[in-house]
């Protein structure tokens, strides 16, 4: 056979061969001005002719185009875009680093919460406050739930966190507000109460405070609102830090017998040598917490850890802790924008604590009569996430969680909750001529288990489950670059099954099953507005439907 025989062949292959001499590549990277890469930055010359890419988690990024001079934009939500002017020679290959500087503008900052995407906060069509770890790290809280108090209309009462009094108060047996970590919850299986002493502090990015009803995008637990603690990843340099604390409580200048009982505790309840009250007589407080960040080659890692120990000021109401955690990512070379990982944590805690005080004056400071109670506490989280994106703005996420948090106490009020987490969910944007549009979707699953602790004397709640399933949506539209949009809506389902002890043999028996239907038929709906009325002046409005299912507790 002769190529001479097919003319039509040979011309294809000629022209192929042509067409493909002629293109071009442009290549790069994206960087922040301290030599970070930018991941998900936006690399735009026409996106419906295809000439446009979304920079990897190494922030770098390739377009293949014909050859010619092109205006490239480089755009990164919080950073200034910028635009380049570039000549590509047929078959050149060139290289365009670019480095993008921070907007100086704090309605600029980069939130996630208000619509489960990268967004401005001066852009969001809720209320929203935003504190920085740094922050918080540099006023020593070592527990989130005193840093909550930093925050305005936001009060915190026996640990349970209230945002403008909005949703009421249920002690121990349910939170009105929606507690996330890297948005996943951290409510408990049995009384959906926040547990904050398991919050990292010393690596806390960011936390995302939302005020206001927001159960169409996180569901009934976020009838008040939503507290969001997002943790750090490593930046290209690795970071180490190492703080200690330490510190004393002094007498009552006015009613100093109220601390008669200071110099007669000098060791805990597991014989440690209380040093302060040795020494000076009075409640001791300290601690230590480590972080560590590093990127190796694909992979990225943080170790972190905390210990601390206290008397406090109160007689019989010491407590101790430990915990360690663990973030890994993997970062895939050969698929760009797929990365997937598991984070996890572990807490010990001891001590103990009393319902009511003896009495006025001298007593008050001391506990009433038979009402201490010695506590230990185990909190176990696995956390397993898969994260993909492609360059025309798919993004798919898979999160799923493990969190076991086991009390047990001398007074047979222990329980062993454990809840299962799962989510998936989809992200799109959409650039129209006249808007832009991003669509959010996803399905919750929600198993929650609570048992006795094995060979206790009782249980505070007994044996019970709770299964919840969620479909959520949200459609995000910007108008003009001035104008907000924000339509969500969720449906939900729970069931919940309730066992009762057989008093002959012992064995747990399903007494009744309650679910949701006749409550909560129909989707629950939310609506916001914000529009850009000068600069640094936005007008927000939102309406958006609460919903509360009972707690285990409650039940």
């Amino acid at each position: 056979m002769t190529l001479n025989r097919y003319p039509l062949l040979v011309f294809f292959i000629l022209a192929a061969s042509q067409l493909f001499a002629q293109n071009a590549k442009l290549t790069g990277k994206v960087s922040e001005e301290s030599g970070d890469a930018l991941i998900s930055a936006n690399v735009v010359i026409d996106a419906a002719k295809g000439w446009a890419a979304v920079t990897d988690f190494d922030g770098k990024y390739e377009i293949d185009l014909p050859a010619g001079t092109y205006t490239v934009s480089f755009k990164y939500i919080g950073k200034d875009e910028q635009k380049k002017t570039v000549t590509l020679a047929a078959g050149e290959t060139k290289v365009l680093d670019v480095v993008m500087k921070e907007k100086q503008d704090m309605m600029k900052e980069v939130v996630v919460t208000g619509s489960k995407y990268e967004k401005p906060l001066g852009e969001e069509t809720v209320s929203m406050d935003v504190i920085k770890g740094g922050s918080l790290n540099n006023q020593n809280i070592t527990d989130l739930g005193a840093g909550m108090t930093k925050v305005p209309s936001v009060t915190i009462a026996d640990g349970q966190v209230n945002i403008r009094g909005g949703a009421g108060w249920s002690y121990g047996a349910g939170s009105r507000v929606q507690v996330l970590i890297d948005d996943l919850p951290l409510l408990t299986a049995d009384a959906n109460d926040a547990k904050w002493s398991i919050v990292p502090m010393e690596n806390v990015d960011q936390v995302e405070v939302i005020k206001g009803a927001a159960s169409a995008l996180y569901g009934s637990g976020a009838l008040d609102g939503i507290v969001n603690v997002r943790t750090a990843y490593p930046l290209e340099e690795p970071y180490f830090r190492i703080n200690v604390y330490a510190g004393i409580t002094e007498k009552p200048t006015i009613t100093p017998d109220l601390a008669g009982w200071w110099s007669n505790n000098p060791k805990d309840p597991n014989g440690i040598v209380n040093f302060f009250n040795v020494i000076h007589g009075n409640p001791w407080g300290t601690g230590a917490s480590f972080v560590y960040r590093q990127k190796f080659g694909q992979n990225d890692f943080v170790l972190n850890g905390a210990i601390n120990s206290g008397t406090g000021f109160v007689d019989s109401s010491d407590s101790h802790d430990m915990r360690i955690n663990a973030k890994y990512r993997y970062r895939f070379k050969n698929i760009p924008g797929l990365n997937m990982g598991v984070n996890g944590s572990a807490y010990f805690s001891w001590g103990k604590t009393f319902f009511f005080w003896n009495g006025l004056d001298s007593n008050g400071y001391k506990p009433f009569p038979n009402t201490i109670t010695v506590y230990k506490s185990y909190r176990f989280t696995v956390d397993p996430f898969i994260d993909y994106y492609d360059k025309k703005d798919n993004h798919i996420k898979f999160l799923g969680r493990f969190f076991d948090a086991t009390n047990t106490n001398n007074t047979g009020q222990g329980s062993v909750p454990i809840l299962y987490y799962t989510e998936l969910q989809y992200l799109k944007k959409f650039d129209f001529k006249k808007f832009d549009m991003h669509l959010v979707a996803g399905a919750v699953n929600t198993y929650d288990d609570v048992n006795p602790p094995k060979n206790a004397s009782g249980s505070l709640f007994g044996k019970n489950s709770a299964d919840n399933f969620s479909l959520y949506t949200q459609l995000d539209f910007k108008f003009f670059k001035k104008l907000n949009v924000s339509v969500g809506a969720r449906w939900e389902y729970f069931k919940m099954w309730h066992y009762v002890q057989d008093s002959t043999t012992g064995d747990q028996i399903l007494d009744t099953v309650q679910t949701s239907i006749k409550q909560l038929p129909y989707p629950l709906f939310r609506i916001g507005l914000n529009y850009q009325a000068a600069e640094a002046t936005y007008i927000r409005a939102s309406f958006g439907q609460g919903f509360r299912y009972p707690s285990i507790a409650e039940r």
